[in-house]
């Protein structure tokens, strides 16, 4: 037998031998395959859900947080307009009476904390008993205990101090009020005077006296103070000093400073008048 006839009867040997010999499956190529790839569906998604989980609790408490600090940093603010006063209630009770063209603003739920405000404009407080209470303006702070003052901040920053003691802080120095006391900070400069307490006069019927004040800014003050408009010519006028009282009506007023200045008082309607 040449090497030809050999090698062809080995091939046909091992062509038989292949063909007979088989490997037992339990399962189908189609069928591994197919649970194949449920495990890698069932898999990922778990690492899916893992991370989903992960963004969902950092967003809630993102959201929480702001949540939080909107409610803590809550601002709650009162204002007056011209001609209109306000009484607003404090969350420790206290009561505050505001002048007309004023602000009252504080945090309602950091209260307990330190009993702090904001003023831009007039006020009287009368104030609980409690932890300090402490009124903050653009150029002075006033701080109490418990007690009844007034804050007005329009044209110097001034306090009145009707009951208790108050501590007031402005320039560069400080000043501590009792009862029928008061001071004005003017250019930083701290000025003390006397008034009788026991005579409070609602803002309403206050008597203000004015010192050297032109008459563009008097005017001003008084449509601040009632409510109204006044027209005045544009020119240069002497300064005003004077009592202006507060149980007078608008147009009782303006014949007191008509008169000062030579000018006569038209009324145009309820809420305008003409200085000419």
């Amino acid at each position: 037998m040449n090497q030809n006839e050999e090698h062809n009867k080995m091939s046909e040997m091992e062509e038989q031998f292949f063909q007979k010999a088989s490997v037992s499956f339990d399962q189908s190529k189609e069928e591994l395959w197919n649970e194949l790839e449920g495990r890698l569906e069932q898999e990922q998604p778990k690492v899916i859900l893992f991370h989903q989980r992960i963004y969902r609790a950092a967003a809630v408490v993102v959201l929480l947080m702001g949540i939080s600090s909107l409610f803590l940093f809550y601002k709650t603010s009162h204002v007056t307009m011209n001609g209109e006063y306000a009484q607003v209630e404090l969350p420790d009770h206290s009561f505050v009476k505001l002048a007309p063209g004023s602000e009252l603003s504080y945090y309602p739920n950091l209260f307990w904390l330190g009993r702090s405000l904001d003023l831009k404009g007039q006020a009287f407080f009368n104030v609980e008993k409690g932890s300090k209470f402490s009124v903050h303006s653009e150029n002075g702070i006033t701080s109490v205990l418990g007690t009844s003052f007034t804050i007005n901040t329009f044209k110097h920053y001034a306090v009145k101090c009707y009951t208790g003691k108050v501590r007031v802080e402005g320039g560069d120095s400080e000043t501590i009020l009792t009862k029928g006391m008061s001071v004005s900070i003017v250019k930083g400069k701290h000025e003390q005077k006397d008034f009788n307490a026991d005579e409070f006069i609602p803002f309403e019927e206050e008597s203000v006296f004015y010192e050297d004040i032109f008459l563009q800014e008097l005017v001003i003050e008084l449509e601040r103070r009632r409510g109204v408009k006044i027209h005045v010519p544009v020119k240069a006028y002497d300064s005003f000093s004077g009592y202006i009282s507060g149980v007078l009506d608008v147009a009782e007023q303006l014949e007191i400073i008509a008169t000062t200045y030579q000018l006569k008082v038209t009324q145009i309607n309820d809420k305008e008048y003409r200085l000419e």
